[in-house]
């Protein structure tokens, strides 16, 4: 019998969504339960991951060294990260990275692009620290570290509501729409333009990353899958059992392309 590929995965809630389905015992969650459901046979998983989670907070100083300690004590194959997207999206982040609609050229003109590639460089200074980090580990415990680049969301007002409305999160609130529309960014086709040019501009900052840590660092290429609003997003920033499915596939495609299988 092959014996199983070990993850350590830390993140934010596209590795620990609930199911609405979760209290009758069925129903995937996120995209890292998917991947163990289609894949247990060839994994273990330990999660740390935490809804609403940041980059920031999980790869400071006492993030690190919890990670560290764990991979010393019980080496893990791979690293799974989903971290960064709540650093965008975050109530303290958000609404400084967006300018008035009025008077813009375009919607995408509403983006603060200095002021997001400021955001963005802490971002992948926290993912910097962690690598440099790891690579101090004894050769035989450093792990594969795969992130990934989340995809484009839909702005929707529809936030965290389970059990048809009976329970809601935060009241229910979304994400990114109250902080646009704030700013008076209503036009749908305006607010894609954003978040789709934030979130490129993170995956670009992935990808020289990992450029520059070869054979360690790893960038699951996810954006552009979820393209139904419907079938592929359960609300506004977290994938349906249909979209953590697909994103779990290219996790595991990737996963392959590290272990060079």
């Amino acid at each position: 019998m092959a014996l199983r590929t070990s993850i350590l995965a830390e993140g934010d809630s596209w590795f620990a969504y609930p199911s609405e389905a979760i209290l009758f015992g069925r129903g995937t969650s996120n995209v890292l339960d998917t991947l163990w459901r289609k894949h247990k046979s060839s994994l273990m998983i330990l999660n740390k991951a935490k809804n609403g989670d940041e980059a920031r907070f999980m790869f400071n100083s006492d993030g690190i060294a919890d990670l560290v300690t764990t991979q010393k004590e019980m080496p893990f194959k791979v690293w799974l990260l989903s971290a960064g997207g709540n650093d965008i999206v975050g109530d303290a982040d958000m609404p400084q990275y967006l300018l008035p609609r009025a008077g813009a050229a375009s919607g995408v003109a509403c983006l603060d692009t200095a002021r997001f590639q400021q955001g963005l460089d802490a971002i992948i200074a926290r993912y910097r620290d962690l690598l440099e980090a790891v690579k101090t580990l004894p050769r035989r415990k450093i792990p594969l570290i795969i992130a990934h680049t989340y995809d484009y969301p839909f702005p929707d007002p529809k936030g965290a509501i389970f059990l048809s409305g009976l329970v809601k999160i935060n009241g229910g609130k979304s994400w990114i729409y109250p902080h646009m529309a704030n700013k008076g960014i209503v036009e749908e086709i305006d607010q894609q333009a954003i978040i789709r040019r934030m979130l490129e501009l993170f995956r670009d900052a992935l990808n020289t990353l990992a450029a520059g840590y070869p054979g360690l660092f790893f960038v699951a290429q996810t954006q552009g899958l979820l393209t139904n609003r419907h079938a592929h997003w359960v609300n506004e920033i977290h994938p349906s059992d249909q979209g953590c499915d697909i994103i779990a596939d290219v996790l595991w495609e990737t996963i392959q392309r590290a272990l060079g299988r």
